[in-house]
């Protein structure tokens, strides 16, 4: 994600300045949770597309994305403003916000188990689509846009957008605008379970970049890539290389990650009630002019980790989908993570592999999907260990929907793609390749993010 030349500082906070980056390491140790309380809060990015035509939906234009987010003010969501413009709505701890490229991020709220993330979860997008078809918009679950060139792709009106288009580069900016993801938000209860947890889930991310490709086409032809947003995002990201070897290495713990953190380009910071840019310098190097806890929690926001810190261990590297595959990568990484046999478990499936095989495995997993090897083995492989050893997690949890199915059921789905030794993008590949009749139309409604019509 390259940016701009550095230029000035960013102006002084008016209080709550951070003055060294023993201060960051300690805001990372405040976020752990006492042992036995486990939250879940998971997010997906969706892009809005209209209905009858699968073309983008502007913001002000009529039954655009004001009026929509207005519609949802009758299911008692209020506006978020910045800059004295609408970018968002909320209710209680639930968001849903536009991003670059008008995409839509959907924040489910903090729960305890994952049948209560599924109930949120259905009735936000019940309530999104009862009001965003009645304007002739849908929003669809995918990791990049199958269909939208770099120019179909308008950012919000917002200082926060202006920043970051003076701030990155065009790839990256266009790349950025047509990607969307999964993230899994889950707590540590102290730094050595954190450093467990992440070390864990950053060896495992690529096979969760695999488990959930869905986005094999760009501009409306089939790559070779069964995720082109995470292949991009990967060959863009060269830094991660630097942050794994890091993890892996003795010692590593909230100081060793607030220091790479800090050494990363800042976007921005909000002074006054706006969103000024930081001009590509460093967080570290914003230090001495004055930075705040708001300020590290918007960089941490923005840091394009595949498994990052933010009030939480956070993991982002895998393709936007619709409902059923949010729920199960929300599943995957809550039964390994939040089980101790599980975890334990999946650490002695990853402790032989290194650094570097881990670095080749994100890079192979986008392009290769179910084929790509580390150490020997297949994706697929792993896969198929991994999925058993989360089950085993959930059930030992016991949570079970209304006395009956255990958290369990909402993996189901990652079995079968396995036991096909397809992913969902080679799905989307065949059907191209045999279907005479095909066209896009169908890709846009097989993935629509909306709730199932039953449970």
């Amino acid at each position: 994600m390259p940016l701009q030349a550095p230029s000035t500082p960013l102006p002084a906070p008016d209080a709550d300045t951070i003055t060294d980056m023993g201060a960051l390491a300690s805001l990372l140790g405040a976020a752990a949770t006492p042992a036995g309380q486990t939250r879940i809060r998971c997010a997906v990015e969706a892009f809005p597309y209209r209905l009858s035509t699968q073309g983008p939906v502007g913001y002000d234009e009529a039954q655009g994305l004001l009026d929509f987010m207005a519609g949802m003010h009758a299911f008692g969501w209020r506006p978020m403003i910045e800059d004295n413009v609408t970018i968002g709505i909320r209710r209680g701890m639930s968001v849903l916000r536009l991003e670059e490229g008008m995409r839509l991020r959907i924040c489910c709220t903090e729960a305890s188990t994952l049948h209560e993330t599924a109930a949120d979860l259905d009735t936000i997008l019940i309530e999104m689509n009862q009001v965003g078809a009645a304007m002739d918009i849908g929003f669809l679950g995918m990791g990049f846009h199958p269909t939208a060139k770099p120019e179909d792709c308008a950012d919000p009106p917002g200082a926060r957008f202006r920043v970051m288009e003076e701030a990155l580069d065009q790839p990256s900016l266009n790349d950025r605008r047509r990607s969307c993801a999964t993230q899994v938000e889950l707590n540590y209860t102290d730094e050595a379970d954190m450093v467990r947890k992440f070390r864990v889930t950053t060896a495992l991310q690529p096979v969760a970049t695999a488990l959930f490709a869905n986005s094999p086409f760009v501009e409306g032809a089939i790559t070779d890539s069964h995720s082109a947003h995470m292949a991009r995002r990967v060959q863009a990201e060269t830094r991660e290389d630097a942050l794994l070897a890091r993890v892996f290495a003795d010692g590593f713990g909230y100081q060793s990650f607030a220091e790479w953190v800090a050494e990363q380009p800042m976007l921005y910071a909000q002074r006054e009630g706006r969103c000024v840019g930081a001009q590509g310098r460093s967080f570290r190097d914003q230090i001495p002019s004055g930075v705040t806890s708001g300020d590290w929690q918007a960089h941490l926001r923005e840091t394009m980790a595949e498994v990052t810190l933010n009030n939480g261990i956070v993991m982002q590297g895998a393709d936007a989908g619709p409902w059923e595959m949010v729920l199960a990568l929300t599943a995957y990484w809550t039964g390994i993570v939040y089980d101790k046999t599980a975890l334990e478990s999946a650490w002695n499936l990853i402790r032989g592999w290194t650094p570097g095989d881990i670095a080749q495995f994100r890079r192979d997993a986008p392009r290769l999907g179910f084929n790509a090897e580390i150490a020997g083995r297949s994706v697929g492989d792993i896969a198929r260990d991994t999925l058993k050893i989360a089950m085993q997690g959930l059930r030992r949890r016991a949570h079970r929907l209304y006395g009956g199915a255990d958290e369990g059921r909402y993996l189901q789905v990652l079995f079968d793609y396995v036991d096909s030794g397809q992913t969902r993008a080679d799905s989307f590949r065949m059907q191209k390749d045999y279907l005479s009749d095909f066209d896009m139309k169908q890709v846009f409604d097989t993935c629509r993010l909306q709730a199932p019509d039953r449970l």
